[in-house]
């Protein structure tokens, strides 16, 4: 597979302050088709369940598939976007803001936990 070189400024930068309205979560169930995200980051947590179907999660340059039943978390600032190749994928999309999750989360992780490992 072919690795693109993408500039800095090309990244979207999401931000906790679009979504959360002042709250520490933001919660979404998201029907994809086929469909390709733009490269992106946030600076905020994200979690991702598959609820149903399959895709790819590039997170950080690595292409990893996630199916039925896979989580995967994204650290604040990592470059990432999502490949719906498959057909009709279901997901759980959570994003936790930086400030409670570092507070009350962070601690608890083992020190080998990867954002572009599936669990």
């Amino acid at each position: 597979m072919m690795q693109l070189q993408v500039n800095a400024t090309e990244i979207k930068t999401v931000y906790e302050q679009q979504l959360f309205n002042g709250k520490n979560f933001h919660v979404f169930i998201y029907n994809k088709t086929e469909s390709v995200t733009g490269l992106h980051q946030h600076d905020y947590y994200e979690f991702t369940l598959v609820l149903t179907g399959r895709y790819y999660q590039e997170i950080n340059g690595k292409r990893v598939l996630l199916e039925r039943g896979d989580f995967v978390f994204i650290p604040v600032g990592s470059n990432h976007q999502s490949f719906y190749e498959f057909g009709a994928t279901r997901i759980l999309n959570v994003g936790i803001s930086k400030r409670f999750f570092e507070q009350h989360y962070l601690p608890l992780l083992p020190f080998c936990f990867v954002a572009s490992q599936v669990y």
